[in-house]
């Protein structure tokens, strides 16, 4: 990372936090943090938690993600970067589906295990050969005081099948106005 002047500022606090999921790398215990809208960061040493600052475009264009990482204190860690345009908040919400598979209404139940503005990570079982581009229909129960219920369309991207497991990538289609405020609502 370099001194030179860049359009990035980290408009935020960090948002790193100390993650075990498993990423296309199957990593482990790497820390996880978010570029700002604008490309900022900040990496937080977990051992002496001192604080740097650095910009997406400061990054060779085929820097790998995870990435492993040195502090100054001599601390090495792999860092993860998450440079989509709405954070992501993990969570485990119930819900339920609705998709059609080869001409036909499949029903069932899932778990969302993240959450944005634009999309989700959801778990399912016993589906197998989803597509892509599939359209996905959700009723989730949020987590919140009432336990509201949204409903959510959305686009599969991406499929990962681990026995009789499937976890997608979705999406998200244009929400109704009331589903957008219960999740904006939700995501503060």
């Amino acid at each position: 990372m370099t001194g030179r002047n860049t359009l990035c500022s980290l408009e935020q606090p960090s948002d790193a936090t100390l993650s075990t999921a498993k990423t296309p790398n199957q990593m482990s215990d790497c820390l996880m943090i978010h570029a700002g809208p604008r490309g900022g960061y900040r990496i937080d040493c977990p051992a002496c938690k001192s604080a740097r600052p650095g910009c997406i475009s400061e990054l060779p264009p085929d820097f790998s993600r995870p990435f492993d990482f040195v502090c100054a204190c001599g601390h090495p860690f792999k860092v993860f970067i998450n440079i989509r345009s709405h954070r992501r908040k993990p969570c485990r919400l119930s819900g339920e589906y609705t998709l059609m598979h080869h001409g036909r209404q499949i029903d069932g139940l899932c778990t969302l295990l993240d959450l944005s503005q634009a999309g989700a990570r959801v778990e399912a079982n016993h589906l197998t050969n989803i597509e892509i581009g599939t359209l996905l229909r959700l009723i989730v129960t949020l987590d919140d005081a009432s336990h509201s219920r949204i409903l959510i369309s959305g686009r599969i991207r991406s499929v990962v099948a681990q026995l009789k497991q499937v976890t997608m990538g979705i999406q998200f289609e244009p929400l109704e106005l009331h589903s957008q405020k219960m999740l904006g609502f939700y995501l503060l």
